[in-house]
């Protein structure tokens, strides 16, 4: 692969290549990327078959409704992902205001915070533009944290802008999965983190609040639906490409010492995941199709703890 076969796409060119060819890949501002999601007719992501494959109709009530919640690990590890990917955003993006005030979980200055009226405009300015705020404490940590993901990066061999892009978005059509027509065409979308020129893997940053310890990650990648994310944009990239690769991530704590640890995922893990996430396209081609997202009232469960419960019960009865 050759760096200038990746150029710099807008949204034209993504219907574009989709109304010819069912596919673009091309390198995007990160800040466009999510708004284009509601702009392309049936486009899906990772995030948004996650959500829905764990309850359809509050996924679907949050989306109609702008419900979705942030989680709050979510503003610092989109700042990492921003100075150690794309410089020129989070320069662009992020500031840093020496004056103590007091901050809002999404990045803006609390309203009790600004006594200053032109200091006040300045700030609802920025806001207004998308810039978040870091304070004196958060800036510190994305610096020492990005600063251990580079020397990580370094030393897999992996530079940033010269053997290594970063921000490849790529969009696929689907009117069928495994074989199965969809009842609605579906776009399916995802944006690789680190994509080598070379080599035989693609790469996501992640940042977690739970350490780095193999238990913790292994729980992380389960619940945050990780695995289906892997097989899906190695999918994505060899529909966009040709070309088959493997998919590992690098996890960085949010906490000192901020230790970082890279997570691959096995091909015949892939293919489990790959099923996963066909059959959720499917569901959700289905809903779109019907409108119907389900029920208000479930059906019956029975309770069935879980392992560490479980054990602790057994022992109780013995």
């Amino acid at each position: 692969m050759k760096k200038e076969d990746f150029k710099v796409l807008g949204l034209e060119d993504v219907l574009a290549g989709l109304e010819s060819d069912g596919f673009a890949i091309g390198l995007v501002d990160p800040e466009e990327y999510q708004g284009w999601k509601g702009q392309i007719p049936g486009c899906v992501s990772k995030s948004m078959l996650h959500d829905f494959g764990q309850n359809p109709l509050r996924f679907h009530l949050n989306e109609v409704e702008g419900k979705r919640v942030e989680h709050a690990g979510f503003k610092l590890g989109s700042a990492v992902d921003a100075a150690v990917l794309t410089p020129e955003v989070f320069a662009r993006r992020y500031w840093y205001e020496p004056k103590k005030v007091a901050i809002t979980k999404s990045g803006h200055p609390a309203a009790n915070g600004m006594q200053d009226p032109e200091q006040k405009a300045a700030w609802a300015e920025r806001a207004a533009q998308g810039h978040v705020m870091l304070a004196e404490k958060e800036l510190a940590q994305v610096r020492e944290m990005a600063g251990n993901v580079e020397a990580h990066l370094a030393e897999l061999g992996l530079h940033v802008g010269e053997d290594t892009l970063t921000q490849v978005a790529m969009f696929v059509r689907m009117d069928e999965v495994g074989g199965e027509q969809l009842p609605v065409p579906l776009v399916v979308c995802g944006m690789l983190d680190l994509m080598p020129l070379e080599g035989k893997l693609l790469w996501d940053l992640k940042t977690t609040s739970r350490g780095v310890d193999e238990a913790g990650l292994n729980f992380a990648m389960c619940d945050y639906g990780y695995g289906i994310q892997a097989a899906l944009y190695s999918d994505l990239f060899a529909a966009c490409t040709g070309e088959e690769r493997a998919f590992a991530f690098l996890f960085v704590e949010s906490a000192a010492p901020y230790q970082s640890r890279v997570v691959r995922m096995p091909w015949l893990l892939l293919d489990g995941y790959r099923a996963r996430y066909e059959r959720l396209l499917r569901e959700y081609s289905q809903c779109l199709a019907t409108g119907d997202w389900g029920a208000l009232i479930l059906p019956e469960m029975v309770y069935a703890p879980p392992r560490y419960e479980a054990s602790k019960l057994e022992e109780e009865m013995r």
